[in-house]
């Protein structure tokens, strides 16, 4: 179930919108995220806005393999004809950075990912999970079908190793690799690794990373100045023919 929204085209014009597929947080419903998708709509995109699994009318438990759920989305995109279907992305918030980022590199639909405050592969790492806080770690645990008053943290921990981006994409192809990646983020961050670009650049990702030193998770205090970097490195990347 999705909202797909999207200005009526205009009188004698045929050119198709691109269009921003966007996912909310932990426990974010889809009317949270219409804001976001205001803004997009403004900046001439069609979006479609999906909840994470386990959220809202999402019947997907909260795994990895879930992020098959934006090839269902991807076929919706295809199914239309009003859409310019060479000028697709994702855009992941919180914990849907992280679906949209797995989801968007597996399927070549999508030409660009946008990653605001999501894990990606460090933070599902033992370093960072074993320093977590106590309340974010407690969600996982109960996706994890484990009891958060009982679990010890290293047992969370050994399960969300495989969550990894490093661990679902083993041998990432050249066009995976190829792929741009934005992850914004406040430098205060204190829920997902601060490493995550840098993780992801090591991997040989193509990763552009964009921080605010007086921020923290989702840098949403500078929330506006981040859409509209977003939006413009979007329409950069989003070219037609490119």
């Amino acid at each position: 179930m999705g909202y797909f929204r999207a200005r009526p085209a205009q009188s004698g014009r045929n050119e198709k919108p691109p269009v921003l597929v966007i996912l909310g947080g932990l426990d974010n419903l889809k009317t949270e995220m219409i804001r976001h998708s205001d803004y997009f709509m403004g900046r001439g995109f069609a979006t479609l806005v999906v909840e994470n699994p386990d959220t809202g009318e999402n019947p997907l438990e909260f795994r990895p393999e879930s992020s098959a759920m934006l090839d269902t989305v991807a076929d919706y995109i295809r199914s239309r004809g009003d859409l310019d279907t060479g000028r697709v992305a994702v855009y992941g918030w919180s914990m849907g950075g992280y679906l949209g980022t797995l989801g968007g590199l597996r399927n070549d639909i999508y030409k660009a990912v946008v990653n605001i405050g999501g894990p990606s592969d460090s933070s599902f790492g033992p370093e960072h999970c074993e320093k977590a806080p106590a309340w974010i770690v407690a969600p996982y645990t109960v996706f994890a079908n484990m009891n958060p008053l009982t679990t010890p943290r290293q047992a969370m921990c050994r399960y969300y190793e495989a969550f990894r981006l490093s661990s679902q994409l083993k041998m990432p192809s050249a066009a995976q690799l190829r792929k741009p990646i934005l992850m914004v983020n406040g430098a205060r961050e204190d829920l997902v690794s601060g490493d995550e670009p840098a993780s992801l650049a090591a991997l040989g990702f193509n990763v552009t990373q964009l921080v605010y030193g007086e921020d923290g998770h989702t840098a949403e205090s500078h929330m506006r100045e981040h859409l509209e970097f977003t939006a413009n490195w979007l329409l950069q990347r989003l070219r037609a023919g490119d």
